[in-house]
């Protein structure tokens, strides 16, 4: 069984944009509220910190072609889930 115990109520909120909604806030461009600037696919986070991720669309983030590795990644952020 994992500890994610550590996880406890955080929300990881990816591509958050100007409408941050989580615990910490995630975006490839600087804006307010975004805490943490950077690509979706190099979150600086080990797996199982959050217990909530948020992803807003792909197309909205303006990341990549497809939604897949960010999605994997992102789920494997999430307390209690394994990246299929």
């Amino acid at each position: 069984m994992n500890d994610t115990s550590h996880a406890k109520d955080l929300t990881l909120d990816i591509g958050c944009g100007s409408t941050p909604r989580g615990s910490i806030n995630v975006d490839a461009r600087r804006l307010d509220g975004v805490d943490v600037v950077c690509s979706a696919l190099h979150l600086p986070f080990a797996d199982s910190s959050f217990s909530k991720v948020l992803l807003s669309p792909v197309r909205a983030l303006g990341y990549l072609d497809s939604e897949l590795p960010i999605s994997e990644s992102a789920q494997g952020m999430a307390a209690g889930c394994s990246k299929g």
